[in-house]
């Protein structure tokens, strides 16, 4: 859960260590930057729960016609 809010390393820090890299000889592209992926974890929950509340009105209109 803790590295769900967890952004990485700040610019700065990644900038120093690519110049540490680089003085040993090391050319070691840095990966970006990671951050918690919002819309890939809250569009999948919000169809999820459409489809729920689609069922729901689905089962309530029928329970209404008989």
């Amino acid at each position: 859960m803790a590295n769900a809010f967890s952004h990485g390393p700040t610019l700065q820090q990644r900038e120093l260590a690519q110049q540490i890299f680089r003085q040993h000889g090391i050319n070691i592209p840095l990966p970006p930057a990671s951050g918690f992926n919002w819309p890939g974890t809250i569009t999948p929950a919000i169809i999820s729960l459409l489809f729920v509340v689609l069922i729901i009105v689905v089962r309530a209109t029928r329970a209404k016609r008989t």
